[in-house]
């Protein structure tokens, strides 16, 4: 239908508006046969009458590129649930960490105590008995 030359100037606006360097619409522009339309400086029933297969090619990239949207956007809605979990499990375990670290104190001064009164009852168990003296009877 349509001349080889005019067939490849749209094939090459495809490429560039794919790989993002675009000459003639700015590079965040989305693909869409108005965009390869006007890239490749052509209108747009130019490219829907005089080449329909490569309408229909930009259609299915069009349509590849927005399941591919859709399956990221799936993903990235995933792993932010993971992340939500992963923070949540994290939050649970600090929790823990600082209720173990005061049983952990609250042991430690128990066991100082009980070691001060163990020093105590063996201090008082090594000191010597009033030895009875000459005469003086017990009991």
């Amino acid at each position: 239908m349509g001349t080889k030359a005019t067939s490849s100037k749209i094939e090459a606006a495809i490429t560039r508006i794919l790989e993002g360097k675009p000459v003639r619409i700015p590079a965040d522009r989305e693909l869409s046969i108005a965009a390869v339309a006007e890239e490749a400086a052509l209108s747009n029933s130019t490219i829907h009458n005089r080449y329909p297969e490569l309408a229909e090619r930009i259609r299915a990239l069009v349509k590849c590129g927005l399941e591919g949207q859709r399956k990221e956007q799936e993903q990235l809605a995933y792993l932010q649930r993971r992340l939500t979990q992963a923070q949540q499990v994290l939050r649970r375990r600090d929790d823990e960490i600082r209720r173990l670290k005061t049983v952990r104190l609250v042991l430690a001064r128990e066991l100082d105590a009980l070691r001060e009164e163990l020093a105590h009852a063996s201090r008082k168990d090594s000191d010597p008995a009033p030895v009875a003296q000459a005469g003086e009877h017990s009991g």
